[in-house]
């Protein structure tokens, strides 16, 4: 994208460009999530987006144009052409991924190379759960204190290797991930649980609606 933009090979020496880009990009992945969840497509305009989200992506397209000797605009279109819809729902998760350890420190940002993301922009940006509930077809639904039964835990990681079953609610096997502040330590080498959690649902071949995953978002003792 940068030789394209530039018409110039890149050295990889240039770490201050790349983190610009990286951070631009990043901006736009948190905002592609923002209007997701608002309920905008990707053909929609207008001024549907966070002020604090598309401020911060405003400014740090100045700082990667003024770094680069190019207009705001012509960062914005070739971002806009490297990242074509198909790409949009990855990018914003990859985005939200990335920001979710400032997002869990009220007031903290992110900075490199003179650019920034905001800790306006930040706060304002969904969860990666909110992203996944707002995908097609899907159904989520919140139970309080339900018991679940540990089939498979991995400490190393907290959206892999995990499973269980709902006693009462569901009795088949499914994957289990822990959302953002749950520590894997509550739940590692138990095999059974009581916790608050999100059942995500959609339909299978037969049109049939069944659960297939669900979040772990709070863990009693």
């Amino acid at each position: 994208m940068l030789e394209q933009l530039t018409g110039a090979y890149i050295p990889e020496k240039y770490d201050a460009i790349v983190t610009i880009i990286m951070i631009a990009i990043v901006i736009y992945g948190i905002d592609f999530a923002y209007k997701k969840i608002a309920g905008k497509t990707d053909n929609e305009d207008g001024d549907e987006g966070s002020i604090s989200i598309t401020g911060n992506r405003n400014v740090v397209l100045k700082i990667a144009g003024d770094t680069l000797g190019t207009t705001p605009e012509k960062v914005a279109s070739a971002i806009d052409a490297a990242i074509k819809p198909p790409l949009r729902d990855t990018i914003a998760r990859k985005a939200l991924d990335f920001i979710r350890p400032a997002k869990r420190e009220a007031g903290a940002e992110i900075s490199g190379s003179g650019a920034t993301i905001t800790a306006d922009a930040i706060a304002d940006a969904p969860s990666a759960l909110d992203i996944e509930m707002a995908g097609d077809d899907e159904s989520h639904n919140p139970y309080q204190r339900q018991t679940v039964v540990i089939h498979a835990t991995d400490l190393d990681k907290t959206k892999t290797g995990w499973a269980g079953h709902l006693p009462g609610l569901w009795e088949k096997r499914l994957k289990m991930q822990l959302y953002p502040g749950v520590s894997p330590k509550a739940v590692f080498a138990k095999s059974e649980i009581v916790a608050d959690i999100i059942l995500a649902s959609k339909p299978n071949k037969d049109g049939e609606i069944v659960p297939y995953l669900f979040h772990v978002v709070k863990v009693y003792d």
